[in-house]
């Protein structure tokens, strides 16, 4: 994270104690003095709902495909030019590379659609720890935080909408590697319970999240390993 985002701390009262949520991301609180809690939380939550680790799929796919209503006269295999067209964003990886790229999507993809049904149930459940031990790669940051949210009853619904995913590195080596993306996606429609009660939403704006997925030596999936809020897009 960058050394100018916005770090805060949110008390949320409970009966007997009081717990802390911590966000730490760029640009969506830049008020003066305490934040009132309904507000902290619904801020702190936002950074949840953003790492759209809950977003439906993007607009735009990795790679495009040729118009149906423009077929070749001629056999693909006789025509190089037929082959689906490169999107100009991935030119300058290799074919390997961006078959590694479409995976990547396509596994943060599934890791937030499973995800999104864990946060909307709201509970630490051994299926749930089980996810995150197969599919994310820091499994037990991500595991304490889903406990940390089950004692404060807070509840996810609903998934934001992804925009656009665009590559920002791509390294693979030694049978594994790094993709990271930078995913835009808009938390609309999103409701946010604590204790069963909705918690106020800030208006729902196209924000930018970095997403790193790594894949170990021999290891067949992409695994998420961090999801950090951006700016806007």
């Amino acid at each position: 994270m960058s050394n100018d985002a916005c770090t805060f701390r949110c008390p949320v009262a409970r009966k007997r104690t009081v717990r802390m949520l911590t966000a730490s991301f760029t640009g969506l609180y830049s008020g003066k003095g305490p934040m009132p809690r309904a507000s902290c939380v619904a801020w702190a939550i936002t950074a949840v709902v953003l790492a759209c680790a809950g977003c439906s799929p993007p607009n735009d796919p990795p790679s495009s495909s040729p118009s149906p209503s423009s077929p070749s006269t001629s056999p693909v295999e006789s025509s190089p030019s037929a082959t689906p067209a490169i999107p100009p964003y991935l030119t300058k990886y290799t074919t390997t590379q961006r078959k590694a790229y479409a995976e990547a999507v396509d596994a943060h993809e599934a890791f937030g659609l499973q995800q999104a049904k864990i946060f909307a149930d709201g509970k630490a459940t051994p299926k749930a720890k089980k996810f995150y031990k197969t599919n994310s790669g820091d499994w037990l940051t991500s595991w304490a935080r889903l406990r940390q949210r089950e004692a404060d009853g807070i509840r996810v619904l609903g998934r934001g909408e992804t925009l656009r995913i665009r590559p920002a590195a791509v390294q693979l080596g030694n049978g594994g590697g790094t993709i990271d993306l930078r995913v835009c996606g808009i938390a609309e429609g999103v409701k946010v319970l604590q204790e069963g009660q909705p918690i106020p939403q800030p208006q729902a704006k196209a924000r930018i999240v970095n997403v790193r997925l790594i894949k170990l030596e021999n290891d067949p999936p992409w695994r998420v390993f961090w999801e950090r809020p951006g700016g806007s897009c």
